[in-house]
């Protein structure tokens, strides 16, 4: 759960999307997945 009140959300996709970037380079095949699958609305 993220609080956009505490941060902001340009800051929050960075976080996220580092993460993913992170977990790709290690050859972490669910970061694959969940990065197909995420959706921003």
């Amino acid at each position: 759960v993220i609080d956009l009140g505490a941060d902001a959300p340009d800051k929050v996709l960075h976080k996220v999307y580092a993460n993913i970037e992170r977990l790709k380079a290690n050859a972490d095949s669910l970061a694959f997945h969940i990065e197909q699958k995420m959706r921003l609305i």
